[in-house]
């Protein structure tokens, strides 16, 4: 149940949140109202985020009920990547809603249409989104839970047929809509330049994101996980945040740092510890002795316990040469028979 339901929890959840994604004012057509949404919300954002983070768990039901370890281990490369790259996501939102001053997209685009698009005021904020958006959606150079070098396919290594498409739609549609958010959220949504085209200067903004993202997937080499994970908590999140958190006077209408040089303090700091270089322990490496080469008979290595009682046993016998007490050699003397001189010789070469 878990193996088939996984597939279509993850496409479910893609078709769900382009459901909230505006593309049109909306049309009256022979006097019934035609809306430019499919789901007109006014928490439309906090809904994407939150199917976006429903999603995940089909990537991570899907490896489990595989049954195969490059499933398990790629469904939780997935859980790791998509939880650590969606904190960062979220914060390079925010201060677009705090600009857009509304959780509803079609209120952020229409803020939009009379102020300024979103994208200049906030070029960190849409560089942080889009390169998180690119590791939300697994396309390299993120798609580590898909490395076909290491895991084989990953988290869908056990599906074939229709299940496999189901998994591949779900990431192109994720794809999709994440462009369309950038669309939204950033480059004004259906309003264009010139010409009020409506739905075709939302096609054609969205075509464009989605060649970018194309063009990555066919220009960047695949990064390691641990450089993944690293640059997603050490320099993502921390630029995310001070952009998040820069927005502190109202000028001219629109929400705008303060002092600019606020900003530029903050990613010298930020930056600094970025690029500080790592302090790192080498700890010594043990090498194991080289054995000599077999040269003829093998000759057999005594444990020390056993060369000990050897050595006792031959000062005991034939008053051998030992490491025992005077007085205790002399007690077991008294309690072992004597041996003659070639006995003990005897028994001193069949010990060795």
């Amino acid at each position: 149940m878990l193996y088939i339901g996984a597939p279509v929890l993850s496409a479910f959840t893609a078709l769900a949140a382009f459901a909230v994604i505006p593309f049109g004012p909306g049309w009256t057509i022979d006097g019934y109202h035609v809306g430019g949404v499919v789901a007109p919300v006014s928490i439309g954002l906090i809904l994407i985020f939150a199917l976006s983070s429903l999603g995940i768990y089909g990537f991570i039901i899907g490896g489990w009920a595989s049954h195969s370890k490059f499933s398990l281990l790629g469904s939780m490369r997935t859980c790791a990547q998509m939880v650590s790259y969606e904190v960062s996501l979220t914060f390079a939102v925010l201060g677009v809603v705090i600009m857009g001053q509304s959780l509803s997209l079609p209120a952020i685009v229409e803020k939009q249409h009379e102020t300024i698009w979103f994208a200049a005021p906030q070029l960190v904020g849409l560089i942080v989104f889009f390169i998180a958006g690119v590791a939300e959606t697994n396309r390299p150079p993120f798609d580590l839970p898909e490395a076909d070098t290491e895991l084989v396919a990953g988290y869908h290594t056990e599906y074939s047929g229709m299940r496999f498409g189901l998994f591949q739609m779900g990431e192109y549609v994720n794809m999709i809509t994440l462009s369309a958010l950038a669309v939204t959220l950033f480059f004004g949504g259906w309003y264009g330049p010139w010409a009020p085209l409506g739905p075709l200067w939302f096609l054609i903004k969205l075509l464009l994101v989605i060649f970018v993202f194309l063009w990555i997937r066919a220009t960047l080499p695949r990064l390691r996980y641990d450089q993944l994970m690293r640059f997603g908590w050490k320099v993502l999140l921390p630029v995310a945040t001070i952009n998040a958190l820069d927005h502190r006077g109202l000028r001219g209408g629109l929400l705008m740092p303060a002092n600019p040089l606020d900003s530029v303090k903050g990613f010298g700091v930020t930056f600094k510890q970025i690029f500080k270089k790592p302090i790192t322990q080498q700890y010594p490496e043990y090498k194991r002795p080289v054995y000599p080469r077999f040269r003829g008979r093998h000759r057999l290595h005594r444990a020390r316990e056993r060369a000990r009682e050897v050595r006792r046993l031959l000062a005991l016998r034939g008053g051998l040469p030992g490491r025992l007490h005077p007085r205790r050699r002399r007690r077991e003397h008294a309690r072992q028979p004597r041996l003659g001189r070639a006995s003990a010789t005897r028994a001193s070469t069949r010990s060795t």
